[in-house]
């Protein structure tokens, strides 16, 4: 179960952060209204990820953010303004969420940070139910998984399989093994994409290697992430 320190001055969004962590199968380790506080606090109490607003008071949060960087904590800038992204990822931040931030988007963060249950060496094969079945699929031959409504369809290269995993349940599992959520709705086997291609002004998509050359929507608010996962200069 994932720790997580919270440093907020506002007593609201900090208890509304809380909850929403806990409903994710968070726990929350600690809460603090400053840096001071929050390093001390640190000195006493184990945590896996700091969530930090930018707006702090003395120290702002950018300069707590790579303190704790330098001690090994993961950051996350929960805060509303927009305008500190660059910055923040500059030092090495997880994720940059605006608030008031979404049970959804916080569950993918949480997903990146998380401990992942690590597949046997040598073991390439992905376990899902379909109907009264467990299927072993080979991660090679799965170009993308799509979420629709409650029902996750997985793309092969010859065919489709509708299970009854969950998209995030599933990225917990392949996000180890090279699967990238680039998409609310889509998870996508980055071995199996050629391109990144636009789509339009503002929008750009992933060019798989089939031979359909389907392409993936590429959410301009997974870029980051991509970029630091990619040999991306």
């Amino acid at each position: 179960m994932l720790r997580a320190l919270i440093v907020d001055d506002e007593p609201p969004a900090c208890r509304r952060l809380a909850g929403l962590l806990v409903e994710l199968g968070a726990t929350v380790a600690g809460t603090a209204g400053t840096a001071a506080e929050a390093l001390r606090l640190l000195d006493h109490v184990p945590v896996d990820a700091a969530f930090l607003d930018v707006r702090l008071p003395e120290v702002d949060g950018l300069v707590l953010g790579d303190r704790l960087r330098r001690r090994g904590v993961p950051v996350v800038f929960v805060t509303g303004f927009a305008d500190f992204a660059l910055p923040a990822f500059d030092l090495g931040a997880v994720d940059y969420l605006l608030k008031p931030v979404s049970r959804d988007r916080l569950g993918r963060t949480l997903a990146r940070i998380a401990p992942r249950p690590a597949m046997t060496p040598g073991i390439d094969r992905l376990c899902v139910r379909e109907g009264q079945d467990r299927l072993l699929l080979p991660l090679p031959g799965v170009l993308y998984l799509r979420r629709d409504d409650d029902v996750t369809t997985v793309a092969l290269d010859q065919n489709t399989l509708r299970v009854r995993e969950a998209l995030r349940q599933l990225e917990l599992v392949l996000a180890p093994h090279g699967f990238f959520r680039c998409h609310r709705a889509y998870l996508v086997n980055l071995r199996r994409v050629r391109r990144i291609v636009p789509w339009s002004r503002d929008a750009q998509s992933l060019l798989l290697d089939d031979p359909k050359e389907t392409l993936i929507p590429l959410a301009k608010s997974r870029i980051q992430e991509l970029r630091q996962l990619l040999l991306w200069p």
